[in-house]
């Protein structure tokens, strides 16, 4: 019965730490593979352009 609860806090801390991490000028959590920046200039997958992609 007290997972729930628990499991509530465990959340609630790790979101805390992350605001914190903002709040002293930390950068934002983000993803290591560098998403649709990490194209190498051929055409778009999800678009299909070569370039500008608006996404």
């Amino acid at each position: 019965m007290a997972t729930l609860p628990l499991a509530f806090c465990l959340i609630g801390l790790s979101l805390a730490g992350l605001a914190a991490g903002l709040f002293f000028g930390r950068p934002p959590v983000k993803g290591s593979c560098g998403g649709l920046a990490a194209l190498d200039g051929t055409a778009c997958a999800v678009c299909g352009r070569e370039e500008g992609c608006g996404r």
